[in-house]
């Protein structure tokens, strides 16, 4: 696949025009404390993981028996991660916890959630689980990891906002028909989940069921408190789309797949190459970021046009996450001075208020919010496009630069495209930036998520960016 990074506008201050989508751009953190909170050094949230990197190994054993043997008074708040088996005490226990995952033969994972909430995972005895997928996502980490071994993984349900992934979900499902959810934000209701629990018991499944949610708008907890005390249920609400993608892609893989002997077919195995691959790409803008002495400036902002000619405008807030528009990534986000602080989700806002930052930002990309998947992709972009110029046009300096991207490319397991997207757009006159080969990127990732023999991908302008050119304003 040959997706070009085609020229698209030039107006002296660029303003980085994006919507929905987070941005954790080149995040420089090397943070060894428990828990690692950029992207780029995801840490799995596996309690037992007490040096908070990625894997479970002697490094915690070693840790652990450290601080038992130590003795004296231990903060289980500030040794969280040492509570292998979550008992809220540091123990003997701990290490032989501990040393079962690493043999992969622990019965139950105890792991961290996106609230900090520690939960007991029961390992199914077959290997086998009925997954339920809530957000489109999660549908990206999902089928990521479960890609290398799908008949261990019957996905039941998903939301609708999943439809875009049918095809290669009812390949995947025992049921002949996917039930999908009705609920707006695609959580699944207590009424479906009855109705799949009775359709599996009747069909002889008694393998687990795990609904996989991502955060802020899939939480149910009103489906949560209904399922307490149900071992067949259990409801898992890891980072999808926030500054932690990465640690939830490895925390899920290694609930669904570090235990047994599964070997390379593992979805945790999925999910160690999944970072190999995203490292490989990180590590080296990571690496420019940090020798930055002026970083450039954005401003997200997403443009709407209800009737021709009138707009609508919207900025990313400051976010759920503290460091997704951390102070030390790769560029200054200018939307931290809109809405309140912890704000989530978009900040509705007016031309005349973003108007007053424009001589301030380097940047603008423009989301392409509809048919990022469809055949019509390239229009939906140039369309997009069109309607940025139209809708800066009077309040941008000349010459800034403008960019279009699609949304699939911002959320998710993709996020890593993203990230390569940025470095380009912003710092491509750097050597190593400039060196970096986007479509070969793509295209590691499309196997790495199955679709690298798909046909009908041909025409699309899957999880790509359409480049910039120049023109006044």
């Amino acid at each position: 696949m040959n997706k070009k990074f085609i020229p698209i506008i030039a107006i002296v201050a660029a303003i980085v025009v994006v919507a929905a989508g987070y941005m954790v751009l080149f995040n420089g953190d090397n943070n060894e404390k428990e828990e690692k909170v950029s992207d780029n050094d995801g840490s799995l949230w596996i309690l037992g993981n007490a040096n908070g990197d990625s894997r479970i190994d002697s490094k915690d054993v070693s840790l652990i028996e450290d601080l038992v043997k130590k003795g004296g008074s231990i903060d289980i708040n500030e040794y969280k991660m040492y509570d292998a088996n979550n008992d809220g005490k540091i123990t003997s226990a701990d290490v032989t916890q501990v040393k079962a995952l690493i043999a992969g033969t622990a019965k139950v994972i105890s792991y961290k959630n996106i609230d900090g909430e520690c939960r007991d995972f029961k390992v199914s005895s077959t290997g086998n689980y009925n997954i339920i997928l809530n957000g489109r996502c999660v549908a990206e980490e999902i089928i990521l990891l479960i890609n290398k071994n799908p008949a261990r993984y019957n996905i039941v349900a998903a939301c609708k906002q999943c439809e875009t992934y049918d095809e290669q979900l009812q390949l995947w499902a025992q049921n002949p028909k996917l039930t999908k959810s009705a609920d707006k934000n695609g959580a699944t209701d207590f009424e479906i989940l009855s109705n799949i629990e009775k359709d599996l018991a009747a069909a002889g499944n008694h393998d687990p069921i795990v609904l996989c949610m991502g955060s802020i708008g899939y939480y149910n907890k009103d489906l949560e408190e209904k399922v307490k005390g149900d071992e067949t249920v259990h409801i898992t609400r890891l980072p999808s789309w926030e500054g932690n993608t990465m640690s939830g892609i490895l925390t899920w893989g290694y609930l669904f797949g570090s235990q047994g002997s599964y070997k390379g077919t593992s979805a945790w195995q999925a999910a160690m190459d999944y970072e190999a691959w995203a490292l490989k790409y990180l590590d080296p803008i990571t690496e420019m970021a940090e020798k930055l002495t002026t970083k450039k400036t954005m401003l997200n902002v997403s443009i709407k046009e209800e009737t021709p000619g009138v707009f609508t405008y919207s900025v990313q807030g400051p976010g759920s996450d503290p460091y997704v528009y951390s102070s030390k990534a790769g560029a200054d986000n200018l939307g931290l001075k809109f809405g309140a602080p912890g704000q989530t989700g978009n900040v509705s806002t007016t031309k005349d208020a973003i108007a007053q930052y424009a001589k301030n930002v380097d940047v603008v990309i423009s989301q392409i919010l509809a048919d990022a998947y469809a055949p019509t992709a390239q229009k939906s972009c140039d369309n997009t496009l069109d309607m940025t110029i139209r809708a800066l046009n009077g309040w941008v300096s000349p010459n800034t630069d403008v960019y279009a991207m699609s949304f699939m490319i911002f959320n998710g397991a993709p996020y890593v495209l993203s990230m390569i997207q940025y470095a380009k757009m912003l710092y491509n006159d750097n050597s190593v930036i400039a060196g970096i080969d986007f479509d070969k990127a793509l295209n590691e990732y499309l196997k790495l998520v199955g679709w690298d023999k798909r046909t009908d991908l041909n025409d699309m302008v899957l999880l790509s960016s359409v480049g910039h050119t120049t023109i006044k304003v």
